[in-house]
């Protein structure tokens, strides 16, 4: 698999591939076709999400800190957990690498 390979495009949804998980993270690339999150589903994640844009452009909005964060090709941002965050803009096509931090609980949970 190339990560730079956008595929055919699906202007209806994402395309997600989990490139590699085991117990404490998982590494994804996402292939967006002018794709947005709803307003209604805000992202707010308990792992710790760092993203890339490889290809494309791509902007993060977040709505505690009205903030925008606009990524091109080899920009990146870590994105603390429960920090709420929509995409409200990417281009046609846009290729996300993001890695995720998966939560590690404690025994007080």
């Amino acid at each position: 698999m190339n990560l730079l390979d956008a595929g055919e495009g699906n202007p209806n949804r994402e395309v997600c591939t989990v490139l590699w998980e085991d117990e404490t993270l998982r590494i994804e690339k996402i292939v967006s076709y002018g794709h947005k999150t709803p307003p209604e589903n805000v992202y707010c994640q308990s792992e710790a999400e760092w993203v890339s844009v490889l290809q494309g452009s791509g902007k993060l909005y977040f709505p505690d800190t009205d903030t925008e964060a606009v990524l091109g090709p080899g920009d990146h941002i870590m994105i603390p957990p429960k920090m709420r965050h929509l995409v409200t803009y990417t281009s046609k096509p846009c290729i996300w690498l993001c890695v995720f931090e998966k939560h590690r609980g404690t025994a007080d949970e």
